[in-house]
């Protein structure tokens, strides 16, 4: 299963939020707040045993499934810790 699929299962999950495409900008869209996004942070960390550096993760690679797997899938390499 690739990455954005298991997001997209997360999403639906635990977040209870059906996200159209992996493109889609989830905050524009009104599908997440910002408290939804420090809920989504901590279940990609328990789902795929990361540790998210806040501090360090460029906003825009949470804002679509698109952009948080590229985050944990490797290009998000300062940002991510296990």
């Amino acid at each position: 299963m690739s990455l954005e699929a298991q997001l997209s299962s997360l999403f639906i999950d635990k977040l209870n939020v059906r996200v159209p495409t992996p493109e889609t900008d989830l905050i524009a869209s009104g599908l997440l707040d910002s408290m939804q996004i420090v809920e989504l942070v901590t279940q990609v960390e328990q789902q795929f045993g990361l540790r998210i550096d806040l501090e360090r993760v460029d906003f825009d690679d949470l804002r679509s499934l698109a952009g948080i797997a590229r985050l944990i899938g490797g290009s998000g390499e300062k940002a991510i810790s296990e």
